[in-house]
C-alpha cells in the first residue's frame, strides 16, 4: 500500500481515538483534564473524520453509495470532499513521482 495512504489511515485512527476520548467527557461529572480538550473539539473532529473517511474510501476505489447513504438533512460537504481529494491526490502523485524518478 502507498505510504501516503498509510499516513492517511493513521490520521483517521488518531482522529477516531480523540473522538472516542471526547465522548467519555460528554457529561460534566465525567470530564477530566485528559478528555476536556477532546470533548471541546468533538463536533469538529467528527466533521473532519467523516469527510476524511469518505475521501480515503473514494481514493481506494469505493463509490459514494458504498461508503454511506446519508439522510437528506445530513449530506456531506461536497466542496470540502473535493478539496481533500485534490490535496491528497497531489501528495500521492508527488510521492509516486519521487519513487519513479
Amino acid at each position: 500500500m502507498n505510504t501516503q495512504l498509510l499516513k492517511m489511515k493513521k490520521e483517521l485512527k488518531d482522529l477516531a481515538d480523540t473522538i472516542r476520548n471526547g465522548k467519555s467527557g460528554r457529561k460534566p461529572k465525567f470530564r477530566t483534564n485528559s478528555n476536556y480538550k477532546d470533548w471541546n473539539n468533538l463536533e469538529y473532529n467528527r466533521y473532519h473524520f467523516r469527510h476524511k473517511h469518505i475521501v480515503y474510501c473514494m481514493i481506494r476505489g469505493r463509490t459514494m453509495d458504498q461508503i454511506e447513504q446519508p439522510a437528506r438533512n445530513n449530506l456531506p460537504n461536497k466542496n470540502y470532499i473535493e478539496k481533500l481529494i485534490v490535496s491528497y491526490n497531489e501528495t500521492i502523485c508527488s510521492s509516486e513521482k519521487r519513487l519513479t524518478a
